[in-house]
């Protein structure tokens, strides 16, 4: 397993290095930009490309979602239903 990371001054001239590197088989971990290079880390791994899952999958991150979503509505608009009330 080899993971590298590679900066350039754009995007494409990275990956060139990475093609370089690991071969068109490479996995991208990560790619940043800090304004004036971009960075790419790679690995020519494919287990270590996989993102781990969230416990409870996609659904618990839409309940999750859900929930703050009616927290903020709930913030938003109740003062003025009460204001309107009176």
């Amino acid at each position: 397993m080899t993971t590298i990371t590679v900066t350039a001054g754009d995007s494409a001239d990275a990956m060139e290095k990475v093609l370089a590197q690991l071969g068109p088989d490479a996995y991208i971990l990560e790619s940043r930009s800090d304004g004036n290079r971009f960075h790419i880390r790679a690995t020519d791994d494919p287990s270590t490309s996989a993102p781990k899952p969230v416990s409870g999958g996609v659904h618990a991150l839409q309940g999750k979602k859900q929930q703050r979503n009616a927290a903020l509505h709930e913030a938003m608009y109740e003062p003025l239903g009460t204001t309107a009330r009176r």
